[in-house]
Protein backbone atom coordinates (compact mmCIF):
# COMPACT_ATOMS: atom_id res chain seq x y z
CA UNK A 1 0.00 0.00 0.00
CA UNK A 2 0.98 3.52 -0.90
CA UNK A 3 -0.30 6.84 0.74
CA UNK A 4 -1.18 9.95 -1.14
CA UNK A 5 2.02 12.24 -1.02
CA UNK A 6 1.04 14.89 -3.37
CA UNK A 7 -1.92 16.27 -5.74
CA UNK A 8 -1.84 18.96 -8.42
CA UNK A 9 -4.21 20.07 -11.20
CA UNK A 10 -1.92 20.24 -14.14
CA UNK A 11 -4.42 21.71 -16.80
CA UNK A 12 -6.09 25.25 -16.63
CA UNK A 13 -9.17 25.03 -14.04
CA UNK A 14 -11.48 26.37 -16.88
CA UNK A 15 -10.63 23.58 -19.17
CA UNK A 16 -13.08 20.56 -19.86
CA UNK A 17 -9.93 18.82 -19.61
CA UNK A 18 -8.58 17.49 -16.09
CA UNK A 19 -4.79 16.32 -15.61
CA UNK A 20 -3.65 15.93 -12.14
CA UNK A 21 -0.35 14.81 -11.13
CA UNK A 22 -0.11 12.30 -8.10
CA UNK A 23 2.59 11.80 -5.89
CA UNK A 24 2.67 8.27 -3.93
CA UNK A 25 5.05 7.26 -0.82
CA UNK A 26 5.88 4.03 -0.85
CA UNK A 27 7.67 4.51 2.51
CA UNK A 28 9.77 2.04 3.83
CA UNK A 29 8.57 -0.65 0.95
CA UNK A 30 11.82 -1.03 -0.35
CA UNK A 31 10.36 -0.86 -3.93
CA UNK A 32 12.18 0.14 -6.88
CA UNK A 33 11.46 1.38 -9.92
CA UNK A 34 13.36 3.30 -13.29
CA UNK A 35 12.48 5.93 -15.50
CA UNK A 36 10.13 3.82 -18.52
CA UNK A 37 7.94 2.12 -15.68
CA UNK A 38 4.52 1.95 -14.69
CA UNK A 39 2.95 2.16 -11.77
CA UNK A 40 -0.17 -0.17 -11.39
CA UNK A 41 -3.17 0.78 -9.18
CA UNK A 42 -5.47 -1.39 -7.71
CA UNK A 43 -9.13 1.06 -7.81
CA UNK A 44 -12.08 0.50 -6.27
CA UNK A 45 -15.16 1.30 -8.17
CA UNK A 46 -17.44 4.47 -7.70
CA UNK A 47 -19.71 4.18 -4.21
CA UNK A 48 -22.67 5.60 -5.68
CA UNK A 49 -22.80 3.07 -8.00
CA UNK A 50 -22.16 0.17 -6.13
CA UNK A 51 -25.13 1.46 -4.24
CA UNK A 52 -27.29 1.77 -6.79
CA UNK A 53 -26.35 -1.89 -7.70
CA UNK A 54 -27.03 -3.57 -4.58
CA UNK A 55 -30.13 -1.86 -4.11
CA UNK A 56 -31.37 -3.00 -7.69
CA UNK A 57 -31.09 -6.08 -6.82
CA UNK A 58 -32.58 -6.30 -3.45
CA UNK A 59 -29.11 -7.21 -1.82
CA UNK A 60 -27.92 -6.58 2.21
CA UNK A 61 -24.62 -4.14 1.90
CA UNK A 62 -23.40 -5.42 5.13
CA UNK A 63 -24.23 -9.17 4.54
CA UNK A 64 -21.34 -11.39 4.52
CA UNK A 65 -20.67 -14.29 2.43
CA UNK A 66 -18.32 -16.43 1.48
CA UNK A 67 -17.93 -18.65 -2.29
CA UNK A 68 -18.11 -22.32 -2.01
CA UNK A 69 -17.83 -24.88 -5.12
CA UNK A 70 -21.57 -26.48 -6.38
CA UNK A 71 -21.64 -30.28 -5.25
CA UNK A 72 -19.43 -31.62 -8.58
CA UNK A 73 -18.46 -28.79 -9.74
CA UNK A 74 -15.24 -28.81 -7.60
CA UNK A 75 -12.08 -27.76 -9.10
CA UNK A 76 -8.97 -29.55 -7.79
CA UNK A 77 -6.50 -27.87 -8.86
CA UNK A 78 -8.26 -24.39 -7.59
CA UNK A 79 -8.07 -23.27 -3.80
CA UNK A 80 -11.20 -20.74 -4.70
CA UNK A 81 -14.07 -20.89 -6.86
CA UNK A 82 -13.22 -17.06 -7.70
CA UNK A 83 -9.69 -16.28 -7.06
CA UNK A 84 -10.05 -12.46 -7.47
CA UNK A 85 -12.47 -12.28 -4.98
CA UNK A 86 -11.21 -12.31 -1.35
CA UNK A 87 -14.28 -13.85 1.28
CA UNK A 88 -15.40 -13.93 3.65
CA UNK A 89 -16.14 -10.48 2.78
CA UNK A 90 -19.53 -7.87 2.34
CA UNK A 91 -21.73 -7.46 -0.90
CA UNK A 92 -20.39 -4.46 -0.51
CA UNK A 93 -16.75 -4.83 -0.62
CA UNK A 94 -17.50 -7.79 -3.72
CA UNK A 95 -19.11 -4.71 -5.43
CA UNK A 96 -16.28 -2.59 -4.73
CA UNK A 97 -13.02 -3.77 -4.52
CA UNK A 98 -13.36 -7.20 -6.92
CA UNK A 99 -15.59 -7.26 -9.97
CA UNK A 100 -15.73 -4.90 -13.32
CA UNK A 101 -19.96 -2.93 -13.33
CA UNK A 102 -18.81 -0.53 -15.60
CA UNK A 103 -16.59 -2.37 -18.72
CA UNK A 104 -18.22 -3.13 -22.05
CA UNK A 105 -20.66 -6.02 -20.91
CA UNK A 106 -19.40 -9.39 -22.73
CA UNK A 107 -22.50 -11.64 -24.45
CA UNK A 108 -21.68 -14.26 -22.09
CA UNK A 109 -22.81 -11.92 -19.20
CA UNK A 110 -26.13 -11.08 -21.36
CA UNK A 111 -26.69 -14.77 -21.93
CA UNK A 112 -26.67 -15.16 -17.95
CA UNK A 113 -29.04 -11.83 -17.59
CA UNK A 114 -31.38 -13.42 -19.69
CA UNK A 115 -31.76 -16.32 -18.21
CA UNK A 116 -32.67 -14.90 -14.95
CA UNK A 117 -35.39 -12.31 -16.38
CA UNK A 118 -39.00 -13.04 -15.78
CA UNK A 119 -40.60 -11.63 -18.75
CA UNK A 120 -39.94 -13.47 -21.77
CA UNK A 121 -39.85 -10.37 -23.97
CA UNK A 122 -36.48 -9.07 -22.12
CA UNK A 123 -34.67 -12.62 -22.02
CA UNK A 124 -35.73 -12.72 -25.63
CA UNK A 125 -33.97 -9.06 -25.96
CA UNK A 126 -31.05 -9.83 -24.64
CA UNK A 127 -30.40 -14.08 -25.82
CA UNK A 128 -30.48 -11.89 -29.45
CA UNK A 129 -28.22 -9.64 -28.16
CA UNK A 130 -25.42 -12.67 -27.48
CA UNK A 131 -26.40 -14.32 -30.51
CA UNK A 132 -24.92 -14.45 -34.11
CA UNK A 133 -27.93 -13.05 -35.71
CA UNK A 134 -27.62 -10.09 -33.06
CA UNK A 135 -24.22 -8.94 -34.07
CA UNK A 136 -25.31 -5.27 -35.36
CA UNK A 137 -27.85 -4.75 -32.45
CA UNK A 138 -24.68 -5.78 -30.29
CA UNK A 139 -22.44 -3.61 -31.86
CA UNK A 140 -24.88 -0.37 -31.63
CA UNK A 141 -26.38 -1.45 -27.86
CA UNK A 142 -23.73 -2.55 -26.03
CA UNK A 143 -20.34 -1.85 -27.65
CA UNK A 144 -21.38 1.62 -28.83
CA UNK A 145 -23.28 2.47 -25.78
CA UNK A 146 -21.15 0.69 -23.03
CA UNK A 147 -23.35 0.25 -20.57
CA UNK A 148 -22.79 -0.55 -17.00
CA UNK A 149 -24.07 -2.99 -14.49
CA UNK A 150 -26.85 -0.88 -13.74
CA UNK A 151 -27.61 0.84 -16.72
CA UNK A 152 -28.54 -3.57 -17.86
CA UNK A 153 -30.51 -4.34 -15.21
CA UNK A 154 -32.88 -1.08 -15.25
CA UNK A 155 -32.98 -1.53 -18.93
CA UNK A 156 -34.63 -4.74 -18.41
CA UNK A 157 -37.00 -4.56 -14.77
CA UNK A 158 -37.56 -8.24 -14.71
CA UNK A 159 -33.92 -9.12 -14.42
CA UNK A 160 -32.77 -10.48 -10.98
CA UNK A 161 -29.94 -13.00 -11.18
CA UNK A 162 -28.69 -14.67 -7.97
CA UNK A 163 -25.33 -13.17 -6.54
CA UNK A 164 -23.45 -16.24 -7.12
CA UNK A 165 -24.37 -16.40 -10.65
CA UNK A 166 -23.55 -13.15 -11.47
CA UNK A 167 -20.11 -12.42 -10.14
CA UNK A 168 -19.29 -15.94 -12.03
CA UNK A 169 -20.21 -13.94 -15.22
CA UNK A 170 -18.38 -10.66 -14.51
CA UNK A 171 -14.50 -10.16 -15.03
CA UNK A 172 -12.40 -9.01 -12.64
CA UNK A 173 -11.88 -5.13 -11.33
CA UNK A 174 -8.84 -4.68 -13.17
CA UNK A 175 -5.63 -2.51 -12.24
CA UNK A 176 -4.76 0.24 -14.07
CA UNK A 177 -1.41 1.00 -15.66
CA UNK A 178 0.08 4.95 -15.49
CA UNK A 179 3.58 6.15 -16.90
CA UNK A 180 5.65 7.10 -13.87
CA UNK A 181 7.01 10.42 -14.53
CA UNK A 182 10.14 11.01 -12.50
CA UNK A 183 13.39 9.42 -11.90
CA UNK A 184 14.83 7.84 -8.44
CA UNK A 185 17.12 9.92 -8.33
CA UNK A 186 14.64 12.77 -7.53
CA UNK A 187 12.29 11.15 -5.99
CA UNK A 188 13.41 7.37 -4.75
CA UNK A 189 10.51 6.33 -2.76
CA UNK A 190 7.77 8.94 -4.38
CA UNK A 191 7.49 7.73 -7.37
CA UNK A 192 4.65 10.20 -9.46
CA UNK A 193 2.58 9.42 -12.01
CA UNK A 194 -0.13 12.31 -14.89
CA UNK A 195 -3.36 11.24 -15.95
CA UNK A 196 -6.62 12.52 -17.84
CA UNK A 197 -9.49 12.19 -15.40
CA UNK A 198 -11.67 10.14 -17.76
CA UNK A 199 -15.38 11.60 -18.14
CA UNK A 200 -17.57 11.13 -21.17
CA UNK A 201 -20.99 10.96 -22.74
CA UNK A 202 -22.32 7.69 -24.70
CA UNK A 203 -24.85 8.13 -27.58
CA UNK A 204 -27.57 7.63 -25.21
CA UNK A 205 -26.83 10.74 -23.26
CA UNK A 206 -25.59 8.92 -20.36
CA UNK A 207 -22.54 9.61 -18.50
CA UNK A 208 -19.34 7.14 -18.18
CA UNK A 209 -16.42 7.46 -15.47
CA UNK A 210 -13.18 6.30 -15.80
CA UNK A 211 -13.07 4.25 -12.27
CA UNK A 212 -9.47 4.46 -11.32
CA UNK A 213 -9.28 8.09 -12.66
CA UNK A 214 -12.42 9.76 -11.02
CA UNK A 215 -11.70 7.28 -7.72
CA UNK A 216 -8.09 8.58 -7.34
CA UNK A 217 -9.37 12.26 -7.92
CA UNK A 218 -12.40 12.18 -5.47
CA UNK A 219 -10.12 10.44 -2.50
CA UNK A 220 -6.74 12.91 -3.03
CA UNK A 221 -9.48 15.92 -2.79
CA UNK A 222 -9.11 15.90 1.31
CA UNK A 223 -5.65 16.52 1.64
CA UNK A 224 -5.60 16.01 5.35
CA UNK A 225 -6.54 12.61 5.38
CA UNK A 226 -3.56 9.64 4.66
CA UNK A 227 -5.28 8.01 1.84
CA UNK A 228 -3.57 4.11 0.61
CA UNK A 229 -3.47 3.10 -2.57
CA UNK A 230 -3.17 -0.48 -3.47
CA UNK A 231 -0.12 -0.07 -5.94
CA UNK A 232 2.69 -1.77 -7.65
CA UNK A 233 5.72 -1.26 -10.52
CA UNK A 234 5.75 -2.59 -12.97
CA UNK A 235 9.07 -2.70 -14.86
CA UNK A 236 9.43 -1.66 -18.70
CA UNK A 237 11.63 -4.46 -20.69
CA UNK A 238 12.47 -2.17 -23.21
CA UNK A 239 11.26 1.51 -22.58
CA UNK A 240 13.50 3.09 -20.77
CA UNK A 241 16.74 5.42 -21.14
CA UNK A 242 19.48 3.44 -23.84
CA UNK A 243 22.25 1.93 -22.07
CA UNK A 244 24.50 3.62 -24.52
CA UNK A 245 24.36 7.13 -23.07
CA UNK A 246 26.19 8.64 -26.29
CA UNK A 247 23.04 7.68 -28.02
CA UNK A 248 21.31 10.84 -29.04
CA UNK A 249 17.09 10.59 -28.04
CA UNK A 250 13.81 11.08 -29.88
CA UNK A 251 10.67 11.53 -28.22
CA UNK A 252 7.59 11.81 -28.81
CA UNK A 253 5.05 12.37 -26.03
CA UNK A 254 1.90 14.79 -26.43
CA UNK A 255 -0.60 14.49 -23.93
CA UNK A 256 0.08 12.91 -20.98
CA UNK A 257 2.07 10.47 -23.14
CA UNK A 258 4.92 12.96 -22.41
CA UNK A 259 4.82 11.51 -18.85
CA UNK A 260 8.09 9.33 -19.19
CA UNK A 261 9.91 11.50 -20.93
CA UNK A 262 10.23 14.16 -17.32
CA UNK A 263 11.95 10.69 -15.84
CA UNK A 264 14.21 10.36 -18.36
CA UNK A 265 15.33 13.74 -18.52
CA UNK A 266 16.00 14.20 -14.74
CA UNK A 267 18.16 10.95 -15.19
CA UNK A 268 20.06 13.05 -17.90
CA UNK A 269 20.29 16.12 -15.05
CA UNK A 270 21.57 13.84 -12.50
CA UNK A 271 24.00 11.96 -14.67
CA UNK A 272 25.08 15.54 -15.65
CA UNK A 273 25.60 16.93 -12.28
CA UNK A 274 27.80 14.04 -11.82
CA UNK A 275 29.98 15.10 -14.36
CA UNK A 276 28.90 13.02 -17.00
CA UNK A 277 28.05 13.55 -20.99
CA UNK A 278 24.92 14.10 -22.09
CA UNK A 279 24.22 13.19 -25.98
CA UNK A 280 21.56 15.26 -27.47
CA UNK A 281 17.58 14.55 -26.72
CA UNK A 282 14.96 15.94 -29.08
CA UNK A 283 11.18 16.26 -27.24
CA UNK A 284 8.10 16.65 -29.26
CA UNK A 285 5.16 17.39 -27.18
CA UNK A 286 1.46 18.39 -28.32
CA UNK A 287 -1.36 19.70 -26.46
CA UNK A 288 -4.52 22.17 -26.89
CA UNK A 289 -2.83 25.23 -26.08
CA UNK A 290 -0.51 26.53 -24.36
CA UNK A 291 -2.25 28.19 -21.53
CA UNK A 292 -4.60 25.15 -21.18
CA UNK A 293 -3.15 22.26 -20.72
CA UNK A 294 1.09 22.66 -21.62
CA UNK A 295 1.87 19.96 -18.62
CA UNK A 296 4.75 20.52 -17.09
CA UNK A 297 5.86 23.61 -19.02
CA UNK A 298 8.10 25.07 -16.52
CA UNK A 299 10.22 21.52 -15.84
CA UNK A 300 10.96 21.45 -20.27
CA UNK A 301 12.11 25.04 -20.05
CA UNK A 302 14.30 24.06 -17.10
CA UNK A 303 15.95 21.01 -18.88
CA UNK A 304 16.11 23.16 -21.87
CA UNK A 305 18.18 26.02 -19.79
CA UNK A 306 20.64 23.27 -18.51
CA UNK A 307 21.38 21.26 -21.02
CA UNK A 308 19.14 18.11 -20.04
CA UNK A 309 17.01 18.61 -22.83
CA UNK A 310 18.60 20.08 -26.29
CA UNK A 311 15.25 20.80 -27.86
CA UNK A 312 11.38 21.42 -27.10
CA UNK A 313 9.33 21.58 -30.03
CA UNK A 314 5.51 22.12 -29.07
CA UNK A 315 2.28 21.44 -31.12
CA UNK A 316 -0.83 23.41 -30.00
CA UNK A 317 -3.89 21.69 -31.87
CA UNK A 318 -6.28 24.56 -31.27
CA UNK A 319 -3.93 27.58 -31.41
CA UNK A 320 -4.49 28.15 -35.38
CA UNK A 321 -7.22 27.53 -37.97
CA UNK A 322 -5.84 23.97 -38.87
CA UNK A 323 -4.46 21.78 -36.35
CA UNK A 324 -1.18 20.73 -35.83
CA UNK A 325 -0.28 17.54 -34.10
CA UNK A 326 3.05 16.34 -33.28
CA UNK A 327 3.25 14.12 -36.43
CA UNK A 328 2.94 17.44 -38.54
CA UNK A 329 6.00 18.63 -36.19
CA UNK A 330 8.14 15.87 -36.60
CA UNK A 331 7.61 16.52 -40.81
CA UNK A 332 8.40 20.49 -39.78
CA UNK A 333 12.23 19.25 -38.16
CA UNK A 334 12.29 16.25 -40.32
CA UNK A 335 16.06 17.32 -41.72
CA UNK A 336 17.26 17.41 -37.86
CA UNK A 337 14.98 14.07 -37.07
CA UNK A 338 16.67 12.29 -39.82
CA UNK A 339 19.98 13.28 -38.97
CA UNK A 340 19.44 12.42 -35.25
CA UNK A 341 18.71 9.03 -36.62
CA UNK A 342 21.82 8.46 -38.65
CA UNK A 343 23.54 9.41 -35.85
CA UNK A 344 22.14 6.43 -33.47
CA UNK A 345 19.18 7.97 -32.08
CA UNK A 346 17.17 5.85 -29.86
CA UNK A 347 13.50 6.76 -31.21
CA UNK A 348 10.49 6.44 -28.32
CA UNK A 349 6.83 7.33 -28.48
CA UNK A 350 4.31 7.53 -26.18
CA UNK A 351 0.66 7.92 -25.58
CA UNK A 352 -2.83 7.25 -27.79
CA UNK A 353 -2.22 3.86 -29.95
CA UNK A 354 -5.48 4.65 -31.51
CA UNK A 355 -4.32 7.47 -33.76
CA UNK A 356 -1.42 9.12 -32.71
CA UNK A 357 0.98 6.61 -32.69
CA UNK A 358 0.05 5.48 -36.08
CA UNK A 359 0.26 8.99 -37.47
CA UNK A 360 3.75 10.04 -35.63
CA UNK A 361 5.12 6.31 -37.24
CA UNK A 362 3.91 7.02 -40.35
CA UNK A 363 5.46 10.73 -40.61
CA UNK A 364 9.01 8.40 -39.22
CA UNK A 365 8.66 6.41 -42.51
CA UNK A 366 8.38 9.00 -44.78
CA UNK A 367 11.14 11.42 -42.83
CA UNK A 368 13.36 8.54 -43.30
CA UNK A 369 12.51 7.27 -46.70
CA UNK A 370 13.08 10.96 -48.02
CA UNK A 371 16.46 11.89 -46.36
CA UNK A 372 17.27 8.54 -47.30
CA UNK A 373 18.35 7.48 -43.65
CA UNK A 374 20.84 4.62 -43.72
CA UNK A 375 20.54 4.01 -47.57
CA UNK A 376 16.67 3.27 -47.51
CA UNK A 377 15.37 4.54 -50.88
CA UNK A 378 11.43 4.26 -50.61
CA UNK A 379 8.62 3.95 -48.24
CA UNK A 380 8.92 -0.01 -47.98
CA UNK A 381 12.71 0.15 -47.31
CA UNK A 382 12.06 3.13 -44.42
CA UNK A 383 9.77 0.76 -42.93
CA UNK A 384 11.81 -2.30 -42.96
CA UNK A 385 14.35 -0.12 -40.93
CA UNK A 386 11.85 0.84 -38.06
CA UNK A 387 10.87 -2.65 -37.95
CA UNK A 388 14.92 -3.53 -37.29
CA UNK A 389 14.94 -0.65 -35.23
CA UNK A 390 11.88 -1.91 -33.11
CA UNK A 391 13.52 -5.78 -32.66
CA UNK A 392 16.94 -3.92 -31.52
CA UNK A 393 15.05 -1.61 -29.20
CA UNK A 394 16.28 1.79 -31.05
CA UNK A 395 12.42 2.57 -31.66
CA UNK A 396 10.31 1.49 -28.85
CA UNK A 397 6.34 2.95 -28.09
CA UNK A 398 4.65 2.61 -24.79
CA UNK A 399 1.73 3.06 -26.30
CA UNK A 400 -2.38 2.57 -25.03
CA UNK A 401 -5.75 2.66 -26.60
Amino acid sequence: MATIHKREVLTNLKSDRRVLHMEFDLGSSGISYKPGDSIGIVPQNDAELVRAIVDRLGLDQAAIFTLNWKKGDTNEHATHPLPHIHTPCTVKSVFTNYIDITGCPRKSLLRVLAEHCGNAEEKDALLHLSSRGGRAEYETQIRAQSPTLLTLLNNYPSCCPPLAELLDALSPLAPRLYSITCAPEVAPTTPSVAFSVVRFQVPSGEHRLGVATNWLDEISVDDKCEHKVPVYIKPSLKFGLPEDSSAPLVMIGPGTGVAPCRGFLQSRRAKAQKGGRLSEAMLFFGCRKADEDFLYEADWKSFTADGSLTKLVCAFSRETAEKVYVQHKIEEHATEVARLISEGAYVMVCGDGAHMAKDVHAALVRVVAQAGVCGVSDVKAAEALLADFTKSGRYVRDIWS
